[in-house]
């Protein structure tokens, strides 16, 4: 591998909105990369090097791939090397999939309450992108579950109904795992790198709803600003 490789990876994150930040460029730039002359392990083109320095080890194999895969390869290590420095609570927010309902979503369920519908079913029906039948849903569920009937519905602010104030305003999460079990690779759920990396340098193609690929872009984004004060 030569220090071209590591210049066309970089490339890539000054192409992609969520990576061409200073904290992010800044961070990448801190990374020594150690290669090594020899195939230490069969399936390895690149690790983190594993004393929690911010190094990452090459290795022999990586120079056979393509220019595009390599440089795919060095940003799934660089996102590796992220998750494995930040905190706790970063790694939870990731590992469950946490991302906060946006005030234009709690707006369209406020709205379709007083839309003429049947049930909370078909509002949340109605809804045309799944992130956002997964807001409706989890709105209707708190008001099902406190008893809160349809009929009435429309009487309801969520804002200030107790059982969905919190969400509402919000200040409670909600997981986008179902949402990525259903329309994305298994791999980009498992591992923050591939997801950094698939983001990065393939626009997250694999990821069959838009919506949910821009969900996605949002929560890595999340992730990276907390590097700001690595």
């Amino acid at each position: 591998m030569h220090s071209e490789n590591v210049k066309q990876a970089k490339n890539k994150l000054e192409s992609c909105p969520i990576t061409n930040k200073p904290h992010v460029l800044s961070l990448w730039d801190r990374v020594k990369w150690l290669v090594h002359n020899i195939q230490e392990f069969p399936d390895t083109d690149a690790e983190v090097a594993r004393d929690g320095s911010m190094t990452i080890n090459t290795f022999p194999s990586l120079t056979h791939k393509k220019e595009d895969k390599i440089a795919f390869e060095l940003v799934w290590e660089f996102g590796i090397l992220v998750y494995n420095n930040a905190s706790d609570e970063t790694k939870n927010r990731w590992d469950l999939k946490l991302v906060l309902p946006s005030n234009d979503q709690i707006d369209a369920f406020q709205g379709k309450l007083h839309e003429g519908f049947k049930s909370y079913q078909g509002l949340v029906e109605s809804f045309s992108t799944a992130c956002d039948r997964l807001v409706a849903l989890n709105l209707a569920n708190a008001m099902i579950s406190n008893g809160q009937a349809f009929e009435g519905a429309f009487n309801v602010d969520v804002r200030k109904f107790g059982p969905t104030q919190e969400y509402a305003n919000l200040k409670r999460y909600h997981s986008l795992k179902p949402l990525i079990g259903a329309y994305a690779p298994r791999l980009l759920d498992d591992c923050f790198g591939y997801a950094l990396a698939d983001c990065v340098c393939r626009e997250f193609k694999s990821v069959r709803r838009t919506d949910v690929a821009e969900s996605l872009r949002t929560l890595i984004g999340n992730v990276l600003d907390t590097t700001r004060s690595a």
